[in-house]
Formats: structure tokens, sequence, C-alpha cells
């Protein structure tokens, strides 16, 4: 799951990342039950933080993405979305190059996605009976096999 502890966010970011993360779900034109899980995750994991927050009701303001900590959370939140489903569309890449130019950070999509790959990785750092598998998945992400060996090593 999204981990929120890297960056402190305030409730109206955290409204802006759960209405970007829908606007994703949206973009390919079908709301798959996995992308959908994600986003319950995330609001979930901020209302019990922010136990008032009525997500349904705000509007997307990126006004409050203020800065470049809060730009790559909301790519990387919009980014778990796309990938719930294990294919990211057109549609979705599109999406994520959208907010990429209107932040101007310096990251394509494909680096938020081996990045994704490289965090999946390495949560099996020290499993080694499934290594195939996850090998395998790492690759799907874009990762060479250098580098998820160096992940896993």
């Amino acid at each position: 799951m999204i981990n929120l502890k890297h960056v402190d966010i305030e409730a109206a970011v955290a409204i802006c990342i759960a209405n970007g993360m829908k606007e994703m779900a949206n973009a390919d034109g079908e709301l798959h039950p996995d992308e959908l899980s994600v986003i319950d995750g995330f609001i979930s994991e901020i209302q019990a933080e922010f136990p008032n927050l009525n997500i349904n009701q705000s509007p997307l303001d990126l006004s409050v993405i203020d800065s470049e900590d809060k730009q790559i959370l909301f790519l990387q939140c919009l980014t778990y979305v796309a990938l719930a489903d294990r294919v990211i569309q057109d549609p979705e890449v599109a999406l994520l190059q959208k907010y990429i130019d209107l932040f101007a950070v310096d990251i394509t999509p494909q680096d938020l996605i081996r990045d994704l790959g490289a965090s999946f990785v390495a949560q099996y750092k020290d499993i080694t009976a499934c290594r195939d598998t996850v090998v395998n998945i790492g690759k799907e992400f874009g990762l060479s096999e250098d580098k998820i060996n160096q992940i896993l090593s």
C-alpha cells in the first residue's frame, strides 16, 4: 500500500490525491475492481488520520500540491492505481504525463512505473521461495534483471 509516512500531508492534499486517483481509475474508461481497491485503501488510511473528511464532495484542487515531494507522492499514487490491474493503458500514461508536465518535475511515466516495481521487488528481498516470480514481475515493471538482482541482494 501507499506509504504516507514519507511526506507529511494535510487533509486538503489527501483529498486532492484521492480525487486524482479516481481520475486515473476512470482514465481508461473501465473501473477495475483492483483499482477501486487501491483507492478505497488510500481513503481508509487518510480517513483514519482525518476522520471528518468528505472526499466525495471535494473537487480536484491542484493548488495544494505545492512542493516537489507532494507532486511526486501525487504521481506515485496515480501510478499505483494505473498499475493495480497489472496493465497500464495509453490513456493512463497520458494522464501521468499531463500531471508531470503540469508540475514540471523531472520524471517520466516509465520512471514512476520502474520505481513502483523496485518497491514491490524490495518487499521480497529476504524471501527466496518465490524469487523467479518476483524477478518476472520486476521485469513486467520494466526493471532489468541486473537491477532486480541488485535490489534483491
